[in-house]
This record gives structure tokens, C-alpha cells and sequence, in this order.
């Protein structure tokens, strides 16, 4: 990769004052290139996040014993799913954010190797 393609990549409203916020990287992972992962985790969250009330709202509805374990494990799973798309989101975002920080810090190396070589 030369130096312009990483200063072209780098580029994308880059301000060194501004430190990144957890509210930068969630926007950074909705703009990023991945659409259709994002939107497919979105699409996960929602609806084990859905199966989770209504398989909640089933088990106090239920009067028998063997119904309230199907739900209340099938409730579990839903919960395990929806932690399971909160973890792959966020590694997605710092995995975005690392891949940022390493092409800056190889144009910070090739603009010191240009000085060096200047001199």
C-alpha cells in the first residue's frame, strides 16, 4: 500500500485533538464498509431480543411446570443471543478502530522516513 491510498484512507474526518467516544465508534460502525453485517447483527439483536419478552411474558403466563422450563431456557437462549450480537458489535467497532489507528501510525512512519531521508 503507497502513501496516498493510506492518506486517502485516513482522511475521513481525522482530527488529532478529538478523542475517539464510544458514541464516535458506534458511528463509525454504521459507516463503515461492512453494511451488510451491521445490518444482519441489527437483525439478530432484534429478534432475540423479541423471543426474549415473549418467551418471558409465556413463562408467567404458564401454568405447568414443564412448560415454564421450556420457556424460561428458551428466555436463557435469547438472552445468550442477544449478548453474543453485543460482543461481535463491538469487536467489529475496535476491530474498525485498530485497522484506523495502524494506517495513521504507517503514515506517521512513512512521513519520518521522508525526513529522515531529506536530511
Amino acid at each position: 500500500m503507497n502513501d496516498e491510498n493510506i492518506k486517502r484512507i485516513i482522511e475521513d474526518n481525522y482530527d488529532e485533538l478529538k478523542e475517539e467516544s464510544y458514541i464516535e465508534w458506534v458511528k463509525d460502525f454504521f459507516r463503515r464498509r461492512q453494511p451488510l453485517v451491521t445490518i444482519g447483527l441489527l437483525v439478530l439483536f432484534l429478534l432475540f431480543w423479541i423471543g426474549a419478552i415473549y418467551y418471558g411474558v409465556l413463562f408467567f403466563k404458564s401454568v405447568q411446570t414443564k412448560f415454564q422450563i421450556m420457556y424460561a431456557t428458551l428466555f436463557l437462549f435469547c438472552s445468550q443471543g442477544i449478548m453474543f450480537t453485543k460482543v461481535v458489535s463491538w469487536q467489529t467497532m475496535h476491530r474498525n478502530r485498530i485497522t484506523r489507528e495502524i494506517k495513521r501510525l504507517e503514515l506517521r512512519i512513512a512521513e519520518l522516513h521522508e525526513t529522515m531521508k531529506n536530511k
